[in-house]
Protein backbone atom coordinates (compact mmCIF):
# COMPACT_ATOMS: atom_id res chain seq x y z
CA UNK A 1 0.00 0.00 0.00
CA UNK A 2 1.50 3.28 -1.15
CA UNK A 3 2.03 5.44 1.98
CA UNK A 4 2.05 8.61 -0.10
CA UNK A 5 -1.54 7.91 -1.16
CA UNK A 6 -2.94 5.99 1.80
CA UNK A 7 -0.95 7.48 4.68
CA UNK A 8 2.26 6.25 6.22
CA UNK A 9 0.57 4.91 9.36
CA UNK A 10 -0.79 1.37 8.83
CA UNK A 11 -3.65 1.69 11.37
CA UNK A 12 -6.83 0.84 9.47
CA UNK A 13 -10.61 1.29 9.92
CA UNK A 14 -10.26 4.73 11.56
CA UNK A 15 -13.63 6.54 11.51
CA UNK A 16 -13.00 9.43 13.92
CA UNK A 17 -10.08 11.28 15.50
CA UNK A 18 -10.34 13.42 18.63
CA UNK A 19 -7.11 15.26 19.57
CA UNK A 20 -6.36 16.84 22.94
CA UNK A 21 -3.25 18.02 24.77
CA UNK A 22 -0.63 15.27 24.70
CA UNK A 23 -2.79 12.54 23.16
CA UNK A 24 -5.54 11.77 20.66
CA UNK A 25 -8.25 9.12 20.67
CA UNK A 26 -8.74 7.27 17.39
CA UNK A 27 -12.03 5.42 16.93
CA UNK A 28 -12.06 2.32 14.72
CA UNK A 29 -15.16 0.58 13.38
CA UNK A 30 -14.42 -3.13 13.23
CA UNK A 31 -15.86 -5.70 10.77
CA UNK A 32 -18.36 -6.89 13.40
CA UNK A 33 -19.63 -3.33 13.85
CA UNK A 34 -18.04 -2.83 17.27
CA UNK A 35 -16.24 0.43 17.98
CA UNK A 36 -12.71 0.24 19.35
CA UNK A 37 -10.62 3.17 20.52
CA UNK A 38 -6.89 3.64 20.79
CA UNK A 39 -4.93 6.53 22.29
CA UNK A 40 -1.88 7.82 20.44
CA UNK A 41 0.55 10.69 21.17
CA UNK A 42 -0.46 14.13 19.94
CA UNK A 43 1.44 17.39 19.71
CA UNK A 44 0.90 20.82 18.19
CA UNK A 45 3.58 22.13 15.89
CA UNK A 46 4.79 24.99 13.73
CA UNK A 47 7.27 24.75 10.87
CA UNK A 48 9.81 27.57 10.47
CA UNK A 49 12.10 28.53 7.62
CA UNK A 50 14.94 29.30 10.03
CA UNK A 51 16.26 27.73 13.21
CA UNK A 52 15.22 30.51 15.57
CA UNK A 53 15.85 28.42 18.68
CA UNK A 54 18.08 25.55 19.67
CA UNK A 55 14.86 23.77 20.67
CA UNK A 56 13.76 23.61 17.03
CA UNK A 57 14.24 20.21 15.42
CA UNK A 58 15.87 20.12 11.98
CA UNK A 59 13.86 17.96 9.57
CA UNK A 60 15.32 15.66 6.94
CA UNK A 61 15.65 17.00 3.41
CA UNK A 62 16.08 20.58 2.31
CA UNK A 63 12.55 21.96 1.97
CA UNK A 64 11.79 25.60 2.77
CA UNK A 65 10.14 24.95 6.17
CA UNK A 66 12.65 22.54 7.65
CA UNK A 67 12.65 23.42 11.36
CA UNK A 68 10.01 22.02 13.69
CA UNK A 69 8.70 23.60 16.87
CA UNK A 70 6.57 21.16 18.86
CA UNK A 71 4.57 21.37 22.10
CA UNK A 72 2.04 19.17 23.87
CA UNK A 73 -0.33 22.01 24.81
CA UNK A 74 -2.65 23.99 22.57
CA UNK A 75 -2.19 27.03 24.78
CA UNK A 76 1.59 27.12 24.27
CA UNK A 77 1.18 26.55 20.51
CA UNK A 78 -1.20 29.54 20.32
CA UNK A 79 1.23 31.66 22.31
CA UNK A 80 4.17 30.90 19.98
CA UNK A 81 1.95 31.32 16.92
CA UNK A 82 0.85 34.79 18.06
CA UNK A 83 4.43 35.86 18.77
CA UNK A 84 5.57 34.56 15.37
CA UNK A 85 2.93 36.67 13.61
CA UNK A 86 3.95 39.78 15.53
CA UNK A 87 7.66 39.30 14.79
CA UNK A 88 7.08 38.53 11.12
CA UNK A 89 8.72 35.10 11.13
CA UNK A 90 8.45 32.90 8.05
CA UNK A 91 6.44 29.89 9.23
CA UNK A 92 3.69 27.43 8.38
CA UNK A 93 1.20 25.67 10.64
CA UNK A 94 -2.03 23.69 10.35
CA UNK A 95 -4.67 25.19 12.61
CA UNK A 96 -7.04 22.24 12.69
CA UNK A 97 -5.54 19.86 15.30
CA UNK A 98 -7.11 16.78 13.70
CA UNK A 99 -5.68 17.61 10.27
CA UNK A 100 -2.31 18.49 11.81
CA UNK A 101 -2.07 15.08 13.51
CA UNK A 102 -3.04 13.27 10.32
CA UNK A 103 -0.44 15.14 8.27
CA UNK A 104 2.39 14.66 10.77
CA UNK A 105 1.83 11.03 11.75
CA UNK A 106 0.13 9.72 8.62
CA UNK A 107 -3.25 8.62 9.97
CA UNK A 108 -6.01 8.37 7.39
CA UNK A 109 -9.74 7.69 7.56
CA UNK A 110 -11.55 4.55 6.35
CA UNK A 111 -8.42 2.63 5.32
CA UNK A 112 -9.38 -0.97 4.51
CA UNK A 113 -13.12 -0.18 4.54
CA UNK A 114 -15.84 -0.18 1.91
CA UNK A 115 -18.46 2.57 1.90
CA UNK A 116 -21.04 0.21 3.40
CA UNK A 117 -18.68 -0.69 6.26
CA UNK A 118 -19.09 2.78 7.81
CA UNK A 119 -22.17 3.21 10.02
CA UNK A 120 -24.28 6.21 9.02
CA UNK A 121 -27.21 8.00 10.64
CA UNK A 122 -29.30 10.23 8.37
CA UNK A 123 -31.45 12.81 10.17
CA UNK A 124 -34.27 15.09 9.01
CA UNK A 125 -36.69 17.27 10.96
CA UNK A 126 -40.11 18.81 10.39
CA UNK A 127 -40.94 22.01 12.23
CA UNK A 128 -43.78 24.46 12.73
CA UNK A 129 -41.90 27.15 10.84
CA UNK A 130 -38.53 28.35 9.62
CA UNK A 131 -37.83 31.18 12.04
CA UNK A 132 -36.39 30.82 15.52
CA UNK A 133 -38.68 32.36 18.11
CA UNK A 134 -40.55 31.55 21.33
CA UNK A 135 -43.16 29.50 19.42
CA UNK A 136 -40.67 27.35 17.50
CA UNK A 137 -41.20 23.60 17.72
CA UNK A 138 -39.58 20.52 16.29
CA UNK A 139 -42.57 18.38 15.32
CA UNK A 140 -40.71 15.32 14.05
CA UNK A 141 -37.17 13.95 14.00
CA UNK A 142 -36.88 11.16 11.44
CA UNK A 143 -33.86 8.88 11.41
CA UNK A 144 -32.46 6.23 9.10
CA UNK A 145 -29.52 4.26 10.51
CA UNK A 146 -27.37 2.00 8.35
CA UNK A 147 -24.90 -0.43 9.84
CA UNK A 148 -23.44 -3.72 8.58
CA UNK A 149 -25.90 -3.87 5.68
CA UNK A 150 -28.97 -3.36 7.87
CA UNK A 151 -31.35 -0.39 8.02
CA UNK A 152 -33.25 0.83 11.06
CA UNK A 153 -35.75 3.69 10.94
CA UNK A 154 -36.93 5.61 13.98
CA UNK A 155 -39.37 8.54 14.26
CA UNK A 156 -39.53 10.87 17.25
CA UNK A 157 -42.76 12.88 17.37
CA UNK A 158 -43.54 15.79 19.69
CA UNK A 159 -46.99 14.35 20.55
CA UNK A 160 -45.22 11.44 22.31
CA UNK A 161 -43.40 13.65 24.81
CA UNK A 162 -44.22 16.23 27.46
CA UNK A 163 -41.78 18.82 26.16
CA UNK A 164 -39.31 19.64 23.41
CA UNK A 165 -36.42 19.03 25.77
CA UNK A 166 -37.73 15.57 26.70
CA UNK A 167 -38.14 14.59 23.04
CA UNK A 168 -34.70 15.84 22.01
CA UNK A 169 -33.04 14.19 25.03
CA UNK A 170 -34.72 10.87 24.13
CA UNK A 171 -33.56 11.25 20.54
CA UNK A 172 -29.98 11.97 21.65
CA UNK A 173 -30.03 8.90 23.90
CA UNK A 174 -31.14 6.76 20.94
CA UNK A 175 -28.37 8.23 18.76
CA UNK A 176 -25.78 7.26 21.38
CA UNK A 177 -27.27 3.76 21.53
CA UNK A 178 -27.02 3.34 17.74
CA UNK A 179 -23.51 4.87 17.88
CA UNK A 180 -23.06 5.96 14.24
CA UNK A 181 -19.67 6.99 12.91
CA UNK A 182 -21.19 9.44 10.42
CA UNK A 183 -24.02 11.82 11.31
CA UNK A 184 -25.54 13.47 8.27
CA UNK A 185 -28.43 15.58 7.07
CA UNK A 186 -29.38 17.99 4.29
CA UNK A 187 -28.73 21.63 5.23
CA UNK A 188 -28.08 20.31 8.72
CA UNK A 189 -25.58 23.06 9.56
CA UNK A 190 -27.82 25.83 8.29
CA UNK A 191 -31.14 24.65 9.70
CA UNK A 192 -31.68 21.32 11.48
CA UNK A 193 -29.05 21.41 14.20
CA UNK A 194 -29.47 25.10 15.13
CA UNK A 195 -33.27 24.65 15.19
CA UNK A 196 -33.08 21.61 17.47
CA UNK A 197 -30.68 23.44 19.78
CA UNK A 198 -33.03 26.44 19.94
CA UNK A 199 -36.07 24.32 20.80
CA UNK A 200 -34.57 21.88 23.30
CA UNK A 201 -31.40 23.58 24.44
CA UNK A 202 -27.87 22.52 23.58
CA UNK A 203 -27.67 20.68 26.93
CA UNK A 204 -30.28 18.17 25.69
CA UNK A 205 -28.19 17.31 22.61
CA UNK A 206 -25.81 14.81 24.20
CA UNK A 207 -24.80 13.24 20.91
CA UNK A 208 -21.10 12.51 21.50
CA UNK A 209 -19.58 9.07 21.81
CA UNK A 210 -18.49 10.12 25.29
CA UNK A 211 -21.93 11.47 26.18
CA UNK A 212 -20.88 15.08 25.58
CA UNK A 213 -23.15 17.71 24.08
CA UNK A 214 -22.82 18.95 20.53
CA UNK A 215 -20.51 21.94 20.12
CA UNK A 216 -21.22 24.85 17.80
CA UNK A 217 -18.30 26.92 16.55
CA UNK A 218 -17.77 30.34 18.12
CA UNK A 219 -17.51 31.98 14.72
CA UNK A 220 -19.00 31.31 11.31
CA UNK A 221 -17.49 29.31 8.47
CA UNK A 222 -17.73 29.86 4.73
CA UNK A 223 -18.52 27.13 2.21
CA UNK A 224 -17.42 28.21 -1.23
CA UNK A 225 -19.52 26.71 -4.02
CA UNK A 226 -17.46 28.35 -6.77
CA UNK A 227 -15.71 31.61 -7.51
CA UNK A 228 -18.92 33.62 -7.32
CA UNK A 229 -21.04 31.93 -4.64
CA UNK A 230 -20.40 31.12 -1.00
CA UNK A 231 -22.57 30.12 1.96
CA UNK A 232 -22.19 31.16 5.58
CA UNK A 233 -22.77 28.45 8.17
CA UNK A 234 -21.91 27.56 11.75
CA UNK A 235 -19.91 24.39 12.09
CA UNK A 236 -21.14 21.74 14.51
CA UNK A 237 -18.91 19.14 16.17
CA UNK A 238 -20.01 15.86 17.74
CA UNK A 239 -17.32 14.02 19.70
CA UNK A 240 -16.27 10.79 18.01
CA UNK A 241 -18.45 11.29 14.94
CA UNK A 242 -18.10 13.08 11.62
CA UNK A 243 -20.92 15.52 10.82
CA UNK A 244 -21.69 15.82 7.09
CA UNK A 245 -24.06 18.18 5.29
CA UNK A 246 -25.29 16.57 2.05
CA UNK A 247 -26.33 19.95 0.64
CA UNK A 248 -22.66 20.90 0.45
CA UNK A 249 -21.85 17.51 -1.07
CA UNK A 250 -24.53 18.07 -3.73
CA UNK A 251 -23.04 21.44 -4.63
CA UNK A 252 -19.58 19.93 -5.06
CA UNK A 253 -21.02 17.04 -7.09
CA UNK A 254 -23.07 19.27 -9.41
CA UNK A 255 -20.13 20.50 -11.47
CA UNK A 256 -22.32 20.66 -14.61
CA UNK A 257 -24.93 22.83 -12.81
CA UNK A 258 -27.66 20.32 -13.70
CA UNK A 259 -29.68 20.59 -10.51
CA UNK A 260 -32.65 22.94 -10.64
CA UNK A 261 -32.22 23.56 -6.92
CA UNK A 262 -30.37 22.02 -3.99
CA UNK A 263 -33.52 20.96 -2.17
CA UNK A 264 -33.18 17.30 -1.30
CA UNK A 265 -36.44 16.17 -2.91
CA UNK A 266 -35.57 17.99 -6.15
CA UNK A 267 -32.17 16.28 -6.23
CA UNK A 268 -33.76 12.87 -5.62
CA UNK A 269 -36.23 13.44 -8.46
CA UNK A 270 -33.48 14.63 -10.81
CA UNK A 271 -31.35 11.56 -10.08
CA UNK A 272 -34.34 9.25 -10.64
CA UNK A 273 -34.04 7.55 -7.24
CA UNK A 274 -37.46 8.48 -5.89
CA UNK A 275 -39.13 5.57 -4.13
CA UNK A 276 -42.26 4.31 -5.84
CA UNK A 277 -45.50 4.83 -3.90
CA UNK A 278 -44.00 7.10 -1.26
CA UNK A 279 -46.19 9.53 0.68
CA UNK A 280 -46.03 13.12 -0.54
CA UNK A 281 -47.09 16.16 1.45
CA UNK A 282 -46.97 19.90 0.90
CA UNK A 283 -44.43 20.99 3.51
CA UNK A 284 -45.94 24.48 3.59
CA UNK A 285 -49.17 22.95 4.97
CA UNK A 286 -47.59 21.03 7.84
CA UNK A 287 -47.94 23.79 10.41
CA UNK A 288 -51.63 24.46 9.78
CA UNK A 289 -52.59 20.77 9.41
CA UNK A 290 -50.58 19.37 12.33
CA UNK A 291 -53.51 19.52 14.78
CA UNK A 292 -55.65 17.29 12.51
CA UNK A 293 -55.04 13.62 13.56
CA UNK A 294 -55.66 12.29 10.04
CA UNK A 295 -53.31 14.80 8.46
CA UNK A 296 -50.75 14.25 11.20
CA UNK A 297 -50.46 10.57 10.28
CA UNK A 298 -49.89 11.51 6.65
CA UNK A 299 -47.18 13.95 7.75
CA UNK A 300 -45.50 11.25 9.83
CA UNK A 301 -45.48 8.88 6.88
CA UNK A 302 -44.12 11.65 4.67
Amino acid sequence: MNPLIYGKNPLDRVVAIEPRDGAATLFREMPDGEIESVDVPNSYYILFAGQLSSKFKALEGNQHYKYLYETETREKWAEVLSASYKKGYDFHTIRDPKEALMVKDGYTYYKGMKVEDVSVLSVDIETNGLNLNADSKVLLISNTFRKAGKLERKLFCEDQFKSQKEMISAWASWVRQMNPSVFLGHNIFGFDLPFIAHCGGVESMKLGRDGSVIKFADRGSLFRKDGSQAYDYTNALIYGREVIDTMFLAMKYDIGRNYESYKLKDIIAHEGIERSGRQFYDASKIRENWADPVEREKIKTY
